[in-house]
């Protein structure tokens, strides 16, 4: 039996796991009936763009609000050079992908494994057990689906190197699955740490890549930063955290849309999966930068 020693408080399973459960189990139903398996269907192409902007981007778009309790900024001006850093460094993040996608696509998986380590931040286990969650879910996809993650890199950089990227990265992929693994067997994670990582092998395993990639973003990482948010800005009314969190999220979908359109053009799953991941990486370098100026202080 696993962790039959934990504490009461940690077996009270929460709620983002609850939503991650049963999003892959909803995903992995639908892409039955549906037969989706591989990564060429404009299907794909919907479920990722609505998804990731209506369950996604909120997760984000209370930085200015993060960033005015914390007296990043104190006034307007300083809230609209705050907000003009914010959305430079998103711009400069995109336009160095153009010119150097492999070299960005590698520092966007470093970033965001170490970013999606945070989730288990709150939980009380080590940190090399929290930055072996965080990498699974950037590394377990291409383990399991090696052809369609290899799909998805093409998408973003154009680069037949991408052949030569994926084979190093299921190495990486394989180490990470052992250290996890490891960590399952001996019974040194948390109830939540134990089934969420369960979630992510079996769901990295029998999902389509985009599909778990949404199931992950949208229903376990950006509702867990939603609600850690919620709590910073406990003082500020609910009605506020909303009008703001629509508004950035419409600003930003409206930025989006725009370089659709001026640097694409037909709707398919590649056009969108270049504007979706590139478009995350730009937004998550402020994001992150935000977060580590907040720890500064």
């Amino acid at each position: 039996m696993f962790n039959k020693n934990l504490k009461l408080n940690n077996r009270k399973i929460s709620t983002e796991t609850y939503l991650f459960f049963t999003s892959s189990t909803l995903f992995f139903l639908f892409s039955k009936i549906f037969d989706i398996g591989i990564t060429d269907t404009n299907i794909l192409s919907i479920i990722l763009f609505s998804f990731v902007v209506f369950f996604g981007l909120p997760h984000g778009a209370l930085d200015t609000l993060i960033a005015k309790k914390f007296k990043i900024y104190n006034n307007l001006y300083e809230f609209l050079v705050f907000n003009l850093i914010y959305i430079l460094i998103a711009i400069f993040i995109f336009l160095i992908w153009q010119f150097l996608p492999i070299l960005s696509l590698s520092i966007f998986l470093i970033i965001s494994g170490i970013h999606f380590s945070e989730d288990w931040s709150s939980l009380k286990i080590q940190k090399i057990k929290k930055i072996s969650l965080g990498f699974s879910v950037i590394n377990f996809p291409i383990l399991f689906n090696k052809e369609s993650v290899e799909n998805i890199y093409y998408y973003i950089t154009n680069s037949n190197y991408i052949f030569t990227f994926s084979s190093i990265q299921v190495v990486f992929g394989l180490l990470n699955l052992a250290f996890l693994v490891y960590f399952i067997v001996s019974n040194s994670f948390t109830a939540n740490a134990l089934i969420q990582s369960l979630i992510i092998i079996f769901s990295a395993c029998f999902l389509d890549p985009l599909l778990f990639f949404i199931s992950y973003f949208c229903f376990f990482h950006s509702y867990k930063n939603f609600e850690e948010a919620k709590d910073i800005l406990q003082k500020i009314s609910k009605v506020k955290i909303r009008l703001v969190a629509l508004t950035n999220t419409i600003l930003s979908l409206a930025i989006g849309l725009t370089v659709f359109f001026l640097f694409y053009s037909d709707f398919n799953l590649k056009n969108i999966t270049s504007l979706i991941f590139i478009g995350l990486a730009a937004l998550t370098v402020p994001h992150m930068l935000l977060r580590i100026l907040i720890k500064q202080r």
